[in-house]
């Protein structure tokens, strides 16, 4: 028997976001309200982009994508 805490999900306080790929759902994804920053970036129609190998631990918000290269910003 695991002591492992499991903490219960309310789903009346999710937001949840379906990732649709040529008009199928892929995946959704479930955010909690409080995520404010994450359900506010998601509920406006988002371009989703795949950071490059050697940029995944720099990019962060922030930073902006002139569609094709990530840029920093400038300080």
């Amino acid at each position: 028997m695991s002591n492992t805490f499991v903490p219960r999900i309310n789903e009346s306080t999710m937001s949840v976001f379906a990732v649709v790929v040529d008009g199928e759902v892929a995946f959704a994804m479930r955010y909690p309200q409080e995520a404010e920053n994450a359900v506010a970036a998601l509920s406006s129609d988002p371009q989703i982009v795949l950071v490059p190998e050697e940029l995944k631990t720099s990019v962060v918000a922030g930073w902006t994508f002139d569609g094709v290269n990530f840029i920093p910003p400038s300080e």
